[in-house]
């Protein structure tokens, strides 16, 4: 018998003892913070370059969200007509790996558009870019 477990742990060796485990999670927390701020202060001075023209659009193309989620509602809401997916994403993410979440995503929301009398090449639009984007 081997002297590990199935977790990859020997066995009466716990890698935590001796951390402080509330000062990492301070840390780590400040950390998350540090990148926000600074993230927020590249998307304003990415505005500021492309309003003076120096990019062909005026605005960022990649909307700041709190997840993939969030990110994927952003980037497709002109075409999602306020079919929101964010949430149905968080869930399905829950319990799929993302490649399932985005193909059963572009499912629901093709028939959600086909239940709306939706043209079936908008229905395919729609689906072919949830997918891309989960």
């Amino acid at each position: 018998m081997s002297a590990s477990s199935g977790t990859g742990q020997k066995r009466g060796h716990n890698p935590l003892i001796g951390l402080d485990i509330e000062r990492l999670e301070a840390e780590m927390e400040r950390y998350h913070h540090w990148l926000d701020e600074h993230a927020d202060e590249a998307y304003i001075v990415a505005e500021q370059a492309r309003k003076l023209g120096f990019d062909h659009k005026e605005f960022v193309e990649i909307p700041r969200a709190a997840d993939l989620a969030g990110r994927t509602e952003k980037l497709l809401i002109e075409y999602l007509e306020g079919y929101e997916v964010a949430d149905d994403i968080r869930k399905l993410l829950a319990e799929h790996d993302r490649e399932t979440t985005s193909i059963m995503m572009a499912q629901s929301v093709a028939r959600g558009f086909r239940e709306q009398d939706t043209t079936s090449s908008r229905q395919s639009m729609l689906g072919f870019a949830l997918a891309l984007q989960c």
